[in-house]
């Protein structure tokens, strides 16, 4: 589950949450929460920042990660499919 806030031409924030379901133990084993930024680049080009935090549990070391990542991506123009 994802929100994202579209106010402003060079810049969007978003948060969302993630949980994981194990099927084979059927229980759920970590969930994520991430807040970033995305910021649009010249040419079809973005880059995200975030933080993340992740946990895990219903395991015997229960462990938190946390996370601070970049991303980075690029739209190619035209179609794939006509």
């Amino acid at each position: 589950m994802g929100l994202a806030l579209d106010l402003d031409k060079k810049f969007s924030p978003f948060a969302s949450f993630e949980i994981y379901y194990h099927l084979n133990n059927a229980e759920f084993n970590k969930n994520r929460y991430t807040l970033g930024v995305e910021f649009d680049l010249k040419k079809r080009n973005e880059l995200d920042v975030f933080y993340r935090i992740q946990q895990d549990y219903n395991v015997n070391d229960r462990e938190r990660s946390y996370v601070i990542g970049i991303g980075f991506s690029h739209s190619f123009k035209g179609t794939l499919f006509k």
